[in-house]
């Protein structure tokens, strides 16, 4: 398997799940957010244990990342694996570590502009619930879980992805052709 491989799972995979959210949400201009609704947002953003959240999502993807490194012949060597694992796991932690601060920076104005007041109210009361928290705590194992369907799909994925992207111009077909066993990625 190569390097690219390895990196565009994780990240496709990282993208996936902090961005399907955002991708689902309609962009449309927002007034400016109360008083209230940015400080129940702040509440939703502590209560969401944000930092926590992203970094357990890290945690969960790097079994998987092994995982798919086998699934291919001609895989890295077990050393190999292991170290770039570490390497993609260390910098996808830095990543969120940077995230965290930013949502915690910025997300409540996102959150308070997204939601209404009531909608906020409603999500600070789940979260900071004894059963929201219990979602928090569990939500890792179920991803970690989620995660290997993810990865089994990212091969056909990527091989979709980039025939499409051949079919509209051809300089992405050397993308899609395979590198000879043992070369450099």
């Amino acid at each position: 398997m190569r390097l690219s491989h390895i990196i565009s799972s994780a990240l496709a995979a990282l993208f996936l799940a902090v961005s399907l959210p955002a991708m689902a949400a309609e962009a449309s201009p927002t007034p400016q957010p109360s008083k209230e609704a940015m400080e129940l947002a702040h509440r939703l953003i502590v209560a969401m244990r944000m930092e926590e959240m992203m970094s357990n999502a890290i945690k969960g993807m790097a079994p998987s990342m092994l995982d798919q490194a086998n699934m291919f012949p001609g895989a890295l060597p077990e050393k190999e694996r292991v170290a770039i694992a570490k390497d993609v796991t260390e910098s996808m932690h830095a990543l969120m570590s940077k995230m965290a601060v930013l949502m915690n920076e910025k997300g409540p104005a996102m959150y308070a502009a997204t939601f209404t007041e009531a909608e906020l109210r409603d999500m600070v009361a789940f979260y900071e619930s004894p059963t929201g928290q219990a979602t928090l705590t569990k939500m890792p194992q179920l991803m970690s879980q989620m995660t290997p369907m993810i990865t089994q799909l990212m091969p056909a994925y990527q091989a979709d992805l980039l025939g499409r992207l051949c079919a509209r111009e051809k300089r992405y077909c050397r993308l899609a052709k395979p590198k000879p066993a043992g070369g450099a990625s």
